[in-house]
């Protein structure tokens, strides 16, 4: 049998609790039983690849598309490991926090017909923060990029407060 997991975590490549255990340890029992397994996981800040499987992937959220690589990590004890490279969402310091504490909770949800973000935490009210980018682009691609001599006049931002 082929069996695919998908995991926000696994050993040795990421691990905050008992799920990196269990992603690494059921894949190779069920590879000794004869299965052909694969895993698929996040590619956090240095996590190493092999090779790009797929260079863009098509992934529809709502009325937007993501496009995730996916890259080739590595063979351990038979089992395959593939990790979904998306910078904006995985290049952080750590899986869900650092030294000083959580990561904002900031997320994305498809409602209505369009997509909301939300601060999860939600202890205090916040105005103030702009989106300047989403998707890959918001990893690749500078607020403003420029050829030959410039200068830069003026910079504004309009924002609206979401009550």
């Amino acid at each position: 049998m082929r069996i695919l997991f998908a995991a926000s975590e696994g050993l040795p490549f990421s691990k905050t609790g008992g799920l990196a255990d269990v992603v690494e340890a059921l894949p190779k029992a069920l590879v000794a039983g004869g299965h052909e397994v694969a895993v698929v996981l996040p590619r956090y800040r240095g996590t190493q690849a092999s090779a790009v499987v797929i260079p863009s992937l098509t992934v529809p959220m709502g009325n937007r598309l993501r496009f995730p690589a996916i890259v080739d990590g590595t063979l351990l004890n038979g089992v395959r490991y593939f990790f979904v490279d998306d910078p904006a969402y995985f290049d952080r310091d750590g899986i869900y926090g650092n030294a000083a504490g959580d990561f904002a909770g900031w997320f994305e949800a498809y409602l209505g017909g369009r997509w909301y973000t939300f601060d999860a935490r939600n202890n205090i009210p916040r105005i103030g923060r702009v989106l300047i980018a989403q998707g890959r682009d918001a990893a690749d691609v500078p607020i403003t990029q420029t050829f030959g001599p410039n200068t830069l006049v003026s910079f504004k931002v309009w924002t609206d407060e979401v009550v």
